[in-house]
């Protein structure tokens, strides 16, 4: 989608009724005011091998030298 830009002129000007971004606003984040990051991670278990289903080069070992 092309949309026209009412300023061709100059295209750095800003939009009619668009509010300007303060582009430092995400260098204040603050780590303790964020809940949603506090997030703990579970470990990880292991499942346990089905039996009969060792290693599966232990049947075929290569006998090359």
């Amino acid at each position: 989608i092309v949309m026209a830009n009412p300023n061709p002129k100059d295209p750095n000007v800003p939009n009619e009724d668009v509010p300007e971004e303060d582009p430092y606003h995400l260098l204040d984040y603050d780590e303790e005011e964020d809940p949603d990051m506090d997030i703990e991670e579970e470990p990880v278990e292991e499942p346990e091998p089905l039996a009969g289903h060792g290693d599966q080069f232990d049947a075929h070992p290569n006998l090359q030298p």
